[in-house]
């Protein structure tokens, strides 16, 4: 149920102003829609954006299916067409929209066709209204195209019309979202002939399937739909326009039905007399309750009423409103002008004429003040009489004795201020009487009616005692000033009472809704940090239990969607009674089970957990003590706690979703770098190793010994760089896997280097290295073969992108007990913005004279790997002056010791 506040007809509404400001910084989304595949609403959206590009606006093409029709392809020309996506899955290729190369390149205008299009997975969503939603928040419009069976609402509707399930759905709240709808309609029979010419895209395996879709009577059923949503969706924009202008209503375009409702049983059987008008008249009907001040004074079974009569409404369709206002009919005609209703539904009671003409009669002002507003007064005699719940809670007598003992004292402290009074000035006794109302208001405010009706008497009767001639006696005849007076205190009493017990109550109200704003944002804020699902369902049993004073649990479906599973206390355990409560609640996305008229033996009221894209799991409540679950204001709270739980869980599986999605796509992306760099590093040295093996089989002993011995060297070469290349993928999965642990010891870095560009001069190629080693530095804590292949790969990487005969140098110093080591190449070096994806697995910097280069991008992923496994550090940098690259690597301090230091000479050393 909403809420709502009155608002001066001379000004806009609150809610248009919110929705106005909801759509600042956002694109522009328009809808062609169609009742069916080939009405035109491709050809019509690419003629809207050659409109829109002759008065000079940007426009793209992002995604257009013109399927071989030669006279959409023509539209086509003309507009720039942004390339698709290529997205590998299963070993195929396909074609999707490039969000990435739209936002790059930010067109004013963007077409995308297919709205309900399923992405291909691996792509950055999972549906394309989902990338349509990035540009429109990047401020980007977007023209799209919706059939009507698309849309998620009428998924059932469509399978019992066409007999066709659709698989792919759209969100009615995307739809509704629209800033323009466009419906291209066209005729069955034009239809059927454009089918019957080809011009409609079929698919060949679902020709018969189309073919039966393509009735008569179907095309019509599915054209009402369409025409339908589209007066739906214009009617909406109008009421939006009229409301953001204050424009005083209705506008009579269409019929809409409100019906009035208070906590009387027999405002079930007005719901179900506007629901028939409604029916008949297919208006949509809105059901409205408004909170006056009278509603603090209803008793707990008067508020039940309400509820079941909005859950009755709810069940017939309505839309259920709650209003809050003072003067009940002008709150009501209000939000009638506001929402356009043309038609007010209300029911009449019998009652006296003397009580209408002192209290007022709310259908009187309506019909009074309705001006083209019809009403339509459905007397209550006239339907079924149901028994009425006792309709106020009034205030209890109050019968604590220290409240009348705090009463006496009020009344005697004034008669001691009278006394004091009277012997200070020379005043009339009966002037003094008036004193006297003061503790009669104190007790009414404070302690009730009774307390203050005594109050009254017994001022009246000191003041009598003590001001009244004969003093000090008493006398049972008070004159006709104090029985007039005697009259007064008491009904001022009585009126203060109740004044201030509905004070109260109102106080209570307001402070039930502080606290029922304060625990939505408080779960809004838990569900806002929340990242994971188990997170956010944490942290709704958690909130939801101390909100409601009632133990809460949550059941979402299984893989099936038939069973559902408590997933919220994991070790909850449920018996056969609350299964079928809960299973009943998620399949009819009703309540069930204690509170309600379903299942009603269930210790728990089930709620079902609803977004717009459907229902995602149930609350299971079981109240405590003194928690009413079919109190009005709690079943509030519930529905705004449910939906804000529903859309926190749907918003961690979406995240989930989408970081499965991107994982699949890193995931299809990496497996088609890897077949493509193993091949062709496996391909090229097989491919010497078979050519050299194959011409010494050929040759035989006719070939000379130094052809042999070239022959069999370029096989070994060939095979140590198969054998380098293998090792490095099987290192890097082991230590991806952490089935490989370093054994650290004591490293002397003199050794360490001296040994690496040893084993490394093959792969040098002639490149000499110039090292720089102190004397003195401390040793590391490492494992010596590891850092060994580290040390290596990136001598072998200088030496692959450096000139030939050109110089590498390697670098060793301490800077504040850290042990760095720099290897420095003078080739082209590494352009600064990729220093940090040179590091990525299978990632080679791409530069025209480095094509040729081979290598599958692993060596410096796997140096990145062995050094943060020792909790080193490795980076790549650039030269201040002298071009090429350094890759340093640097061992902190706590890698570092000088214990067993081996002394070394000379300071410096030189290989070459």
């Amino acid at each position: 149920m909403n809420e709502n506040k009155d608002n001066p007809d001379s000004r806009p509404s609150a809610e248009s102003f919110l929705a106005e400001a909801s759509r600042e910084g956002r694109g522009k989304l328009k809808i062609f829609l169609g009742a069916s595949p080939g009405v035109g609403k491709t050809y019509a959206m690419l003629q809207a954006a050659h409109e829109r590009k002759a008065e000079g606006i940007d426009v793209v093409a992002a995604i257009v299916e013109t399927h071989g029709r030669a006279e959409t392809h023509k539209l086509l020309s003309g507009l720039e067409v942004i390339p698709k996506k290529k997205v590998v899955y299963r070993n195929r290729e396909f074609e999707e929209m490039d969000l990435e190369k739209i936002l790059e390149r930010r067109p004013q205008l963007v077409l995308v066709d297919e709205l309900a299009h399923t992405n291909v997975p691996g792509s950055i969503h999972e549906k394309r209204y989902q990338d349509v939603e990035i540009l429109l928040e990047n401020q980007i419009d977007v023209y799209t195209t919706v059939n009507i069976q698309h849309l998620e609402s009428l998924n059932d509707v469509i399978s019992q019309i066409a007999k066709v399930k659709v698989r792919e759905t759209l969100p009615d709240h995307i739809f509704k979202s629209a800033d323009e709808v466009e419906l291209v309609d066209l005729p069955p029979k034009e239809l059927i002939r454009r089918l019957s010419e080809g011009k409609v895209y079929v698919r060949d395996q679902a020709r018969n399937a189309i073919r039966h879709f393509f009735s008569p009577s179907n095309l019509t059923a599915l054209r009402e739909l369409a025409l339908r949503h589209t007066a739906e969706q214009v009617d909406d924009q109008m009421l939006q326009l009229m409301q953001k202008n204050a424009i005083k209503g209705p506008w009579p375009t269409r019929d809409r039905i409100m019906v009035c409702i208070d906590h009387h049983p027999n405002s079930e059987n007005l719901i179900r007399a506007a629901s028939r008008i409604s029916a008949r008249r297919r208006a949509p009907l809105i059901t409205v309750y408004v909170e006056a001040p009278s509603h603090y004074l209803l008793s707990e079974k008067a508020k039940e009423q309400i509820y079941k009569n909005f859950q009755l409404a709810e069940n017939l369709g309505s839309e259920t409103i709650t209003l809050s206002g003072r003067d009940v009919a002008a709150t009501i005609l209000t939000f009638a002008r506001n929402r356009n209703v043309t038609q007010l539904v209300v029911g009449r009671k019998k009652r006296p004429r003397w009580l209408e003409l002192i209290t007022g009669s709310v259908v009187h002002k309506l019909i009074r003040k309705s001006a083209n507003i019809d009403v339509y007064v459905i007397n209550f005699e006239t339907l079924p009489a149901l028994p009425l719940p006792s309709e106020r809670q009034y205030p209890k007598i109050n019968l604590d004795i220290f409240d009348y003992i705090k009463s006496t004292a009020a009344v005697l402290l004034i008669l001691l201020a009278a006394v004091t009074i009277q012997k200070s000035m020379v005043i009339d006794p009966s002037s003094l009487l008036g004193l006297f109302i003061i503790p009669v208001l104190f007790s009414a405010v404070n302690y009730g009616a009774v307390p203050a009706i005594y109050s009254s008497i017994l001022g009246i009767f000191l003041n009598d005692f003590f001001f009244r001639e004969p003093i000090y006696k008493i006398s049972l005849l008070p004159l006709p000033l104090h029985g007039i007076a005697l009259v007064s205190f008491i009904a001022t009493g009585i009126t203060a009472s109740t004044l201030s017990f509905r004070a109260k109550s109102q106080a209570v109200a307001s402070e039930r809704k502080e606290q029922r704003t304060a625990a939505l944002y408080q779960l809004s804020r838990e569900m806002a940090s929340a990242v994971q699902l188990d997170d956010v369902l944490a942290a709704i049993v958690v909130k939801l239990d101390n909100i409601l004073n009632a133990e809460t649990i949550i059941l979402l479906p299984d893989e099936s969607k038939k069973k559902l599973q408590v997933v919220c206390p994991p070790e909850f355990e449920y018996d056969e009674k609350e299964q079928a409560a809960s299973l009943w609640s998620y399949e009819h996305e009703e309540m069930a089970g204690r509170g309600t008229e379903t299942l009603t033996t269930a210790r728990r009221l089930y709620v079902p957990l609803k977004t717009q894209r459907g229902i995602v799991g149930i609350l299971g409540i079981e109240g405590k003590k003194g928690v009413l679950l079919k109190d009005l204001e709690f079943r509030e709270l519930l529905d705004a706690l449910s939906a804000q739980s529903a859309l926190a869980i749907e918003r961690a599986r979406l995240a989930e979703e989408m970081e499965e999605a991107i994982i699949t796509r890193e995931r299809e992306s990496l497996r088609s770098i890897l077949l493509s760099s193993i091949s062709q590093d496996l391909k090229t040295p097989l491919a010497a190793v078979i050519g050299s093996v194959s011409a010494l089989k050929a040759a035989g002993k006719k070939l000379a010994n130094a052809a042999k011995d070239g022959l069999i060297e370029i096989i070994l070469d060939e095979s140590e760089k198969l054998n380098q290349f293998i090792s490095n993928l099987l290192e890097m999965t082991k230590l991806e896997t952490g089935s490989v642990i370093p054994r650290i010891e004591l490293v002397d870095i003199y050794e360490l280097v001296n040994y690496s560009v040893n084993k490394a001069k093959k792969m040098l190629g002639g490149h000499p290295v110039q090292c720089d080693i102190p004397a003195n530095l401390p040793l590391i804590k490492a494992d010596f073969m590891m850092m060994e292949q580290v040390i290596s790969n990136l001598l072998s990487n200088a030496a692959k992108y450096s000139e030939a005969d050109s110089e590498i140098d390697i670098v060793v110093r301490e800077e504040k007990g850290s042990v760095v080591l720099d290897v420095r190449d003078h080739g082209i070096g590494i352009p600064h913005e990729e220093l940090s994806k040179v590091f990525y697995k299978f990632y080679r910097v791409k530069f025209d004279t480095r094509n040729k280069i081979s290598g599958t991008g692993l060596g410096l992923s796997l140096c990145q790997a062995i050094i943060e496994a020792h909790d080193a550090k490795i980076e790549a940098l650039l030269p201040e002056e002298g071009g090429g690259s350094i890759l340093r690597i640097t061992f902190p301090a706590t890698l570092t010791t000088r214990k067993l230091k081996i002394d070394q000479n000379p300071e410096t050393m030189a290989l070459a």
